[in-house]
């Protein structure tokens, strides 16, 4: 009859409703990461992680038989430059991604593999996106800002959002007594 926690079915439930539970906790991380990505400490991790997505893009680009070079953020040719840019790095997809999972009901190790399977997931879909918006530039370039800005955006919000739908049903599966046991 106290305050505490209930017992249900021999573990411990949290009072209260879980959707507002969730939605509380995804915006707070959510706030906290703009905060962050307003201080100096964001910065310092940001601008080398972009020079790493333009290393590795242009890498990819040279294996590809592309003649590109990189200078700072900048992948260039000949035939067309393009700067990675805040925006161009999958980090906030990553950081919605994030805070969906931290932010549901799940097992503390179901959260660590979806956090670090889904942040890898994006950060390599990134890369296809740079090296693809990179030849969009070279053989279509009037193509190039509705791919970047229309397509590639939404496309990688929406990846964000499936890739937790995905780690929920996976999380949840793995919780549920009987979800693998086989008949």
């Amino acid at each position: 009859m106290g305050g505490g926690r209930r017992l249900t079915g021999g573990r411990q439930r949290r009072p209260g409703n879980p959707i507002a539970r969730f939605v509380i906790v995804f915006a707070l991380l959510m706030a906290l990461y703009y905060i962050w990505s307003v201080t100096p400490w964001y910065g310092a991790f940001f601008r080398p992680y972009l020079r790493l997505n333009t290393t590795i893009s242009a890498a990819l680009l040279t294996q590809f038989g592309q003649d590109v070079e990189v200078a700072d953020v900048t992948i260039r040719s000949k035939r067309f430059a393009m700067e990675v840019r805040r925006g161009c790095d999958a980090v906030e997809p990553s950081a919605l991604f994030v805070a969906a999972v931290l932010a549901f009901p799940a097992l503390l190790r179901a959260r660590l593999v979806g956090v670090l399977v889904g942040t890898a997931l994006l950060a390599t879909l990134n890369i296809v996106r740079i090296v693809t918006l990179y030849w969009v530039g070279v053989f279509w370039p009037r193509l190039f800002d509705v791919m970047h800005i229309q397509v590639w955006q939404a496309t990688f919000i929406l990846l964000a959002l499936l890739f937790w739908v995905i780690w929920a049903w996976w999380a949840t599966r793995a919780r549920t007594p009987g979800a693998n046991a086989t008949t």
